[in-house]
Order: C-alpha cells, then structure tokens, then sequence
C-alpha cells in the first residue's frame, strides 16, 4: 500500500511545480486553444474513446462507459501532458526556437456504485490561454518610440459528475453535468527607454457555466470472436458568463476598476458518434467524429470569428494478456492511429486545420497500477493562407491507480 500513497505524493508536488512557457499564438482567440480531445490510454489511438468499453481504462468523454468499470474497483487517474513546439510566420523561412510546455490536464476518480451503475467525478482543463508578444510603436511626434509588451494566461477549467448505468443486456446511457469556471487575463505593459513611461494594464475576465453531457452506448456479448460497440454523445449549447476588472498601474500607484458584464461567450451544441470493434478482447479497431455547432461570434483580432468545428480520428490497439489463476489479465498494450480537426475559429475566412499521427502503449507493473503513454507528431495551420504554422510534438502520461472499494465486505453493498 505505502508505494501507491508515494506515487499520489509525486503526483501533488508535479502539479504545483509544472513548467509552461509554450507561447501559443492562436490561444488569443475566443476562450484560447479548446483541450476536448482524450487525455486517457486512448489519446494514442486517435483519440477514439466514445466507443471504448474496456475495463482497464474508461474514457471519460462518453459517461456510457462507466458501466464497463469492473465490479467493486476504484480508478484514479491522473493524466499529464508535455508538448513542444516551433513556430513560423508568413514570410518567414525560418521558425522560432521550441517551446516546452508540461501540466496536469486531468484528475478524476471513478468506481462502480452497484450492479448496474458507476460513477466518476473530476477536474480537467477545457481551454487553455498563453500568447506573448511586444512590438515598437511612435508617439505622435514621429521620432520618439515606446514598446507595447501583451501577454495572456489563465483559461478554462471543467469540474465535473458522471453517472453511468446499464439499461437492459447491450444499452448502457449515461450523463455528465460540469461546472465550467476559470479567469482570462491579458497584461499590457507599456515602456520607454528614451521617456519616463512605465505603465501596466491589467484585464482579468471572470466566467463560469453549466455544461450537461448524455452519452450512450450499444454493445454486442463476448462470446463471439467479434464484439461490436456504438457510441454516441451529445450537448446542449450553453454561454459562459462572467465579470470583467481592469486594473492600471503606473510606477506603483494602482487604480482598479470593474466592469459589469464582461465577455459573454457562448459555446456549441456538439455531438460525437463512434464505432469499436474488438477480436477477441485483444485487437481494437475504432473510428469517431465530432462536431461542434458554433455560432457566429467576433472575436478580438481582425477578421476573426468563431464558426462550426469538427474532427475525425481512427485508430488500432493491441494488448497483451497474461494468465493468472483468477483468468486473464491485461499485461501491456500498444495503439496507434490519425486524427483530423477543424478549429472553432475562422481567420479571413479560412478554418484553421489540424493533422496528426499517434502512438503509444502501455503495462501493468503492478496488478494495482496501469501506466500508460501517447506520442502525437502534428502540424497546425498553413501558410499558403496567411497562418502561423505550428509543427508540434506532444506526449501524454497517464496513472491509473486501482483498488478494491472499501466497505464492500461489510455492508454488502455490491450482493
């Protein structure tokens, strides 16, 4: 037991003293750079987890699957991400230096609650904002410049609930109710080597929403060599809304000010459809789409808007099973697959696309640990229509602590 509670020791002091530094040029759009896609065993596979029912690892974005836990076990979960990054700009041959960027992106607990239900609950991130940048600019008179530094932080975090239950011997139908919050801030620091100028403005948008998520999936048995799983999710629109303060500041003396209102941002009706198909519990071929409805909405660049998004992944897993005196157990594991989206923004009328490839695996050290991994290599944006280009390589690392729920002995809760 002592070797399960060091791991959740090194796991808190990891997310206080995780390192960002990623400047990511698009994330000054909207709400910043959406982070929906699969932080669980399936990011290596293309991102394919609507349809997944596999009990050595749910996906949280389907609560269908909650069903699939297995019987009387507690799953925690921590799922991590590092990412790097090289930048180039239209006109340019070169790129920028890489970026590095690693930080917990989720945190959940599940377990099955009886027979025919499970539940789970967690924190993970839902947007994420972190840009730089300062240009020189003249004063009226024409000869004396000042610089104009801009940077953004901050984001949106999810908060969520999910119950999953069976209904009859091949349905199981689920729901996720979230609590969306997080702050947007954007520093502008204004300075003059030439002049006295030292002046800092401060905006910092407050905003929070309720998001509700049902889920279903239909399954085949297991006793033939093929089994067929269906899954489905789908979300109602809902808009984030919040307070807006604006703070200055100027060689230490500070004026603070808030604004009633704020950004009121709504977000799509979305909707995922996918399809696994199983030999034999070892080899996984699944496909997924999604789709997010977007409204019209400017945002704060020229000629930019939010517009419909979507996204296409495929993928394949093989795992590995030993034989134990309880059966067969899952050893280790190894996927690969393809993924395709669309951005919720549009620049001078052009979307902005993304094109991936992953891969990964994982093992079982311990019959109460998995760990497991995903490499994704992608390019996003394009330069033939005036687009930052992003050349990226990011990795996922996930934890997946297991045990027997306490209690269950005594009360009988599971009989």
């Amino acid at each position: 037991m002592k070797y399960r509670y060091y791991i959740l020791i090194l796991l808190m002091q990891a997310r206080v003293g995780f390192s960002q530094n990623v400047t990511s040029p698009y994330s000054i759009l909207g709400i910043g750079d959406l982070e929906t896609r699969e932080f669980s065993r399936y990011s290596s596979a293309g991102h394919t987890g609507l349809a997944q029912r596999n009990p050595n690892g749910i996906s949280l974005n389907n609560p269908a699957s909650l069903t699939a836990l297995p019987y009387k076990t507690i799953h925690f979960d921590v799922a991590m991400r590092g990412k790097v990054s090289h930048f180039q700009f239209p006109g340019e041959d070169t790129g920028t230096a890489a970026s590095k960027d690693y930080v917990i992106k989720q945190v959940s607990l599940a377990f099955r609650l009886n027979k025919k239900t499970g539940i789970s609950a967690g924190i993970r991130q839902y947007s994420a904002i972190n840009y730089k940048y300062n240009y020189d600019k003249l004063f009226l008179d024409g000869n004396t410049t000042y610089t104009k530094s801009v940077e953004g932080n901050g984001g949106i975090n999810q908060v969520f609930l999910s119950a999953g239950r069976t209904a009859g011997t091949h349905w199981s139908v689920g729901i996720t109710a979230s609590w969306l919050f997080g702050t947007l801030q954007r520093t502008t620091t204004y300075t003059g080597s030439s002049i006295s100028l030292n002046l800092l403005q401060q905006e910092d948008n407050f905003l929070n929403a309720v998001k509700a998520e049902a889920g279903i999936q239909y399954y085949t048995g297991t006793a033939r060599r093929w089994q067929h799983t269906a899954g489905a999710t789908f979300s109602a629109a809902t808009s984030l809304k919040g307070q807006l303060t604006s703070s200055y500041s100027e060689n230490g003396t500070a004026i603070t000010e808030v604004l009633a209102g704020g950004l009121q941002f709504k977000l799509p009706v979305t909707a995922g459809l996918a399809y696994t198909a199983t030999w034999r519990g070892q080899l996984q071929l699944s496909i997924q789409a999604n789709y997010a409805h977007w409204e019209k909405q400017k945002v704060n660049y020229k000629n930019a808007y939010t517009a419909p998004a979507a996204g296409f992944g495929a993928g394949v897993q093989y795992a590995f099973f030993k034989n134990v005196f309880q059966g067969k157990i899952e050893r280790s594991f190894l996927s690969m697959g393809v993924h395709t989206s669309t951005s919720y923004i549009r620049i001078n009328n052009q979307p902005l696309r993304d094109y991936a490839i992953t891969a990964g695996g994982g093992f079982n050290p311990f019959p109460q640990i998995s760990l497991y991994t995903g490499f994704e290599w992608g390019v996003k944006g394009q330069l033939a229509v005036n687009q930052v280009r992003e050349n990226y390589m990011q990795f996922n690392l996930g934890i997946t602590l297991k045990d027997i729920w306490m209690g269950t002995q005594k009360t009988g809760r599971f009989r």
